[in-house]
């Protein structure tokens, strides 16, 4: 019998190996560039801003934060911020501060960069930017020159202040880049419009109220009740929760908060019935939440308002908080 002749088809066919072949000329001519994006500097999770409800506009005490870590864009190669214009944006709920010192920017040579010229000569090959407007919700940057060349350049903001719009939710957001309303926004390496975070905000709670005429966060504080013994000589057990003045939960100890009790009564309390708020309660420790708990008896039938009273370290007479109301 005659041997087979049939002839297999070559996987690698003539137009790929030409492919191949004109992909390593390219690298042998031209040289393969590291792909990759310019150093952030910023204040992001445990380094964010952190700033009191109280300070929000609306607050009781309005006040301007400076930024924890003022950012700062790094170039890791040249013209990886590129020309064009350059808009950080304040998120949801914040608004930059416009007022002196005014917001700034400087432009610098990379530490170990070759000689650059970095923002200052019309025809040098570092970067070239300022900062040409802001409001309370934009900063705008514009780029006129990006780097060239062996030039490094190093973006670093200044007096960048923020404050919460508002004393409830948001409680956090990031500055970040946006490009609405511009065509020719600048590209920068490794940082995504509306993404990345040049810097993120947080809103924390207030501060607790419990002395003198402060009485505000007495109102927003709140008693609870766990309902399992309703039974006439079983106990309950009453919580407070504590909030600031604006009704926002406080989930760090708050300080100097001095003595809370309980106490019972047939109807409604009133300030004046701190006198009998003899229950001693223990406080609450929960990472959720801040307050105090105490053990509640029942000595008869019906309905009974559980109140809580604070007297604050040094005074004389108890503060009157919330009630809850249960029926035994």
């Amino acid at each position: 019998m005659k041997p087979s002749t049939t002839r297999f088809k070559d996987p690698i066919g003539p137009p790929l190996l030409i492919s191949v072949a004109m992909v390593l000329l390219l690298v042998i001519v031209y040289g393969v560039r590291e792909v990759s994006a310019a150093r952030l500097t910023v204040g992001v999770g445990t380094l964010a801003t952190q700033m009191s409800a109280d300070k929000a506009a609306t607050g009781s005490a309005p006040a301007w934060t400076s930024l924890a870590i003022q950012p700062s864009i790094e170039e890791s190669n040249p013209g990886e911020i590129g020309s064009g214009i350059l808009i950080l944006k304040a998120p949801s709920g914040f608004e930059f501060d416009t007022g002196s010192p005014a917001i700034a920017l400087t432009v610098s040579q990379v530490a170990g960069a070759l000689a650059a010229t970095c923002d200052t000569a019309a025809n040098g090959t570092g970067t070239k930017a300022d900062v040409t407007n802001f409001t309370s919700s934009t900063i705008l940057i514009t780029i006129t020159r990006a780097s060239t060349g062996t030039s490094k350049c190093l973006l670093t903001f200044s007096n960048i202040r923020v404050r919460p719009l508002t004393t409830t939710v948001p409680f956090s957001g990031a500055i970040t880049k946006s490009s609405t309303g511009y065509s020719n926004s600048a590209v920068i390496s490794g940082i995504v419009d509306g993404v990345t975070s040049l810097g993120d905000l947080v809103t924390t709670p207030g501060a607790f109220e419990n002395s003198g005429s402060g009485t505000r966060s007495l109102s927003t504080s709140t008693v609870s009740l766990n309902k399992t013994q309703l039974a006439v000589g079983g106990s309950v057990t009453a919580s407070l929760y504590l909030k600031d003045a604006y009704g926002n939960t406080i989930t760090t100890a708050p300080g100097a908060i001095g003595a809370v009790n309980f106490g019972t009564k047939s109807t409604a309390p009133v300030a004046a019935d701190c006198a009998t708020a003899t229950t001693v309660s223990t406080a609450i420790t929960g990472a959720g939440a801040q307050g105090f708990s105490g053990s509640i008896t029942f000595a008869s039938a019906g309905t009974v308002f559980v109140y809580a009273c604070i007297t604050p370290p040094g005074g004389t007479a108890g503060l009157f908080s919330s009630t809850a109301q249960v029926t035994v």
